[in-house]
């Protein structure tokens, strides 16, 4: 099901009309639940849809939130979710109290995605133990929303693109030691620790200097090896 109450004509009508669906449902599970919402005044009525979709047993959500709001790290619970994509908003205002918040998770999706100073969000959901994949994407060269670190005993496939030039003094982190393939695309940085064991089979390499390549799609460039080497 994909609801989006962000359309002209949408409004509490469509609101009302995912609810009836929901209650129609009864206790019926959710594949897949995708949720774009605009309006800071639709948040209170946004929020119970998400708790509605993770207590159906949900294996699919994704959320999309252009205005960079809040959601409470409350919602965020579930035994069966397999897949999960943000978009664009803010997520997680407060430091959850659960040390795992998704424990089926498998793969997590990260579109420029803003994580409250103070919160713990990102590390927890690291530490889904079943978590295989994850792929992240910031395009703003003039802001960061991201630590620049992955970590996971469990973790197989990264993706990255990072277009960010907040990389001068900064330091690139991969503590995955299970990796078998990595695509990376990011103005080159001062430092990189990784820690990668024999199980890397495959890497994409994008590095480049930022002022001379700001906004220019990357180029990948395959790596067809069973270690990662890097050389300047």
């Amino acid at each position: 099901m994909v609801f989006d109450p962000s359309l002209p004509k949408a409004g509490l009508r469509f609101i009302d009309f995912v609810r009836r669906t929901l209650v129609l449902l009864g206790d019926s599970p959710i594949h897949k639940f995708s949720l774009e919402w605009k309006s800071e005044k639709a948040q209170h009525l946004i929020y119970p849809l998400i708790y509605n979709a993770l207590q159906r047993e949900v294996l699919e959500l994704h959320l999309i939130s252009p205005k960079r709001q809040f959601v409470p790290s409350e919602l965020f619970f579930s035994k069966t979710l397999v897949k999960l994509t943000l978009a664009l908003g803010c997520f997680a205002r407060e430091t959850t109290t659960f040390s795992v918040l998704f424990p089926a998770l498998k793969s997590l999706s990260l579109f420029s995605v803003m994580f409250a100073a103070s919160s713990e969000m990102y590390g927890v959901l690291l530490a889904s133990p079943l978590l295989e994949e994850i792929h992240i994407f910031y395009d703003g060269p003039y802001s960061s929303f991201w630590i620049k670190q992955v970590w996971g005993s469990s973790i197989k496939r990264i993706t990255i693109f990072y277009r960010s030039c907040d990389l001068d003094d900064s330091c690139f982190i991969f503590k995955t030691p299970s990796l078998v393939f990595l695509d990376y695309s990011s103005y080159v940085t001062q430092d990189y620790l990784v820690q990668f064991d024999d199980s890397l089979v495959e890497a994409r390499l994008d590095i480049r200097l930022w002022k001379y390549y700001d906004h220019v799609l990357p180029l990948p460039i395959s790596l067809h090896r069973t270690r990662l080497s890097c050389s300047v």
